[in-house]
């Protein structure tokens, strides 16, 4: 069964993709706390930096 972010997305999305992108110290910290402790405790000032971090990347996977 397809799940639904593929049926959505899955026109856009490619087998296999390598990115590089460049992180401040405060998205890197954003990253591993989310990592290490779970999206359900970060605070909003996290997850909009969080959100900065997935924009970058949206933006190399569709431009």
């Amino acid at each position: 069964m397809e799940s639904v972010l593929m049926k959505k997305y899955g026109h856009i999305a490619t087998d296999t993709m390598s990115v590089v992108v460049t992180l401040t110290p405060e998205q890197q910290a954003a990253i591993l706390f989310a990592s290490d402790y779970g999206l359900r405790q970060v605070d909003s000032q996290t997850i909009a930096i969080l959100d900065s971090v997935m924009d970058k990347l949206k933006d190399y996977i569709h431009p």
